[in-house]
């Protein structure tokens, strides 16, 4: 059976991907955006030996793990 034409010429795994490449883009820049944020937090504890909070090493590798590079 073939895929039905949907508007533009595209059919549904066409919007399917678009759909999921968006999403990608989406998570990433999220996560990317925490672990910039909180930089500071590693910066400081590096250099003063200040503690970072202690989840937030946690939670910044849940950050890493979200991360899903573009994959062809």
């Amino acid at each position: 059976m073939s895929e039905r034409i949907r508007i533009g010429g595209k059919t549904q795994a066409d919007l399917d991907a678009e759909y999921a490449e968006e999403d990608r883009q989406r998570t990433n820049a999220i996560a990317r955006t925490y672990l910039q944020e909180t930089d500071w937090y590693v910066i400081r504890e590096t250099e003063t030996g200040t503690p970072a909070p202690r989840e937030l090493h946690v939670l910044r590798q849940v950050a890493r793990n979200r991360i899903v590079e573009n994959v062809e």
